[in-house]
C-alpha cells in the first residue's frame, strides 16, 4: 500500500536547523565576556539581574539563549551594516560603531558604550539636527507596528534608555532611532531628545551596580519569583536561594557618575528658568 507524506523534507529540514542552532550556541560560548557595564543594559528593569550579568554570574544550569535566538540576535547586527549602506547611497554621511571611533563609543571607568552610528551630515530635513548618533533594530513585524504606532519610549524604555546614555557618554544631545521591519524592510524613524533625568538616573544605576561586590545587594525587581520577568531570567534560581538585602552604594560609585558637560547643561537650564 502506498503511503503519502505530505513534507518530505520535513526530516530534512530539522536535522538543518539542529545543526545551525548548535553551531551558533558554540561559537556564542567562545565569545569573550564583557569586563564592563554595557550602557546598553542599563534600562534592565532588575538591578540585581544587571548585578549578574556585571559580576559575570554562570547562568543557572539549563538556561540560555538558544541556536535560534543567537541567529535573530546575529540578523540584528547584519541589519546595523545593511541599513548603514542604503543610508549612504540616499546620501547620508555615516560613521558605523567602532571601538576605537570616540564619535561612537565611551569607557568610563567599568561603564562602557557602542553606539551603532554618527550621522555627520545629510539631507536637510526639518526633523533632525546634524550630527546626531544612530540606533539601528531591526524587528518582526508585530514589534515594528508597535514602534510606529507608539514610539520607541512607550514600546521599549530599554532602548530609550540606552540611547539616554549614550547621548550622554557621547556629548550629543540628539539620536536618530531607526527600526527595520524585518518582514517588509518598512524602515521606521523617530528622533530622541537627550532627557537629562533620564540620563541621570541611567548613569546612577551604574554606579550602584558598578559598586557592588556581589550581585545579592542589589534589589530585585519583583516579589514573586512566578513574575515574568523571573521566569525568563537565566539567574532565576541563584537569585531566589539567595536573600533580598538592602541596597549598599559606596563612595567610589560616583566614579561612574553622569558626565561634567550634561551637568553644566542641566545646571544651565534651571538658570534659565
Amino acid at each position: 500500500m502506498l503511503t503519502f507524506n505530505p513534507r518530505p523534507w520535513g526530516a530534512f529540514s530539522t536535522e538543518v536547523n539542529r545543526l545551525v542552532d548548535a553551531a551558533a550556541v558554540e561559537a556564542d560560548k567562545e565569545r569573550k565576556p564583557r569586563d564592563y557595564l554595557g550602557g546598553s543594559r542599563l534600562g534592565e528593569e532588575c538591578l540585581r539581574k544587571l548585578a549578574y550579568e556585571f559580576h559575570q554570574t554562570p547562568k543557572d544550569s539549563g538556561r540560555g539563549f538558544d541556536g535560534r535566538l543567537l541567529r535573530i540576535f546575529q540578523r540584528g547586527h547584519d541589519a546595523e551594516r545593511r541599513v548603514v549602506e542604503q543610508l549612504l547611497r540616499a546620501g547620508w554621511l555615516v560613521v558605523r560603531g567602532d571601538n576605537d571611533d570616540e564619535r561612537t563609543s565611551f569607557s568610563s571607568g567599568k561603564l562602557a558604550g557602542h553606539a551603532d552610528g554618527y550621522v555627520a551630515s545629510g539631507p536637510p530635513l526639518k526633523w533632525i539636527v546634524y550630527p546626531c548618533l544612530l540606533e539601528i533594530k531591526c524587528v518582526n513585524a508585530n514589534w515594528w507596528g508597535r514602534f510606529d504606532r507608539e514610539g520607541v519610549a512607550r514600546t521599549h524604555p530599554g532602548y530609550f534608555v540606552q540611547m539616554q546614555t549614550y547621548m550622554a557618554y557621547l556629548k550629543q544631545t540628539m539620536c536618530w532611532f531607526l527600526v527595520e521591519n524585518a518582514d517588509t524592510c518598512e524602515l521606521h524613524s523617530e528622533i530622541v531628545n537627550l532627557d537629562l533625568r533620564a540620563a541621570q538616573e541611567a548613569s546612577d544605576r551604574a554606579a550602584r551596580v558598578i559598586a557592588t561586590r556581589e550581585p545579592e545587594e542589589m534589589p530585585r525587581a519583583v516579589r514573586s519569583r512566578t513574575a515574568q520577568i523571573c521566569r525568563e531570567c537565566f539567574f532565576q534560581d541563584r537569585c531566589w536561594s539567595s536573600p533580598a538585602t538592602d541596597v549598599v552604594i559606596r563612595s567610589e560609585a560616583q566614579k561612574a557618575g553622569i558626565p561634567d558637560w550634561v551637568k553644566k547643561l542641566h545646571e544651565r537650564g534651571h538658570a534659565k528658568q
